[in-house]
C-alpha cells in the first residue's frame, strides 16, 4: 500500500556555495509530490422478478464501489456507495 503524502511539504535544504544550508523552501499546495493513490471501483448487478417482486439476481462489487440494499416495504432499492471517501481527478468508477 502506498502511503499518503501531504500536498504541502518542505524540500530538503541544499548547501550553498559558502557551505551554509539555507532554510527549507515550502512546496506550493498542489505541486506534484509523486503519484497519489487513486480510487478504483466497479459494480454490476441484475434483478429478476420472483413471485411478483423484484429480487437480486447477481451482484459483483470490486474496490471502493459497494451497493447496500435498505429494507423497503415496496419494491427494491439499492444505494451505491464510494468507500474511498470522495472522488477526485484520476479516480475511476464504473457501474
Amino acid at each position: 500500500m502506498t502511503a499518503l503524502m501531504p500536498l504541502a511539504q518542505t524540500r530538503p535544504a541544499q548547501p550553498q556555495a559558502n557551505g551554509q544550508t539555507p532554510a527549507a523552501q515550502p512546496r506550493a499546495v498542489g505541486q506534484s509530490v509523486g503519484a497519489q493513490p487513486r480510487a478504483v471501483g466497479s459494480v454490476r448487478l441484475s434483478t429478476k422478478a420472483l413471485g411478483g417482486r423484484s429480487v437480486l439476481d447477481q451482484l459483483y462489487q470490486q474496490g471502493a464501489s459497494k451497493v447496500v440494499f435498505p429494507r423497503a416495504n415496496i419494491g427494491m432499492t439499492g444505494v451505491l456507495l464510494n468507500t474511498s471517501g470522495g472522488v477526485t481527478g484520476g479516480d475511476r468508477f464504473s457501474n
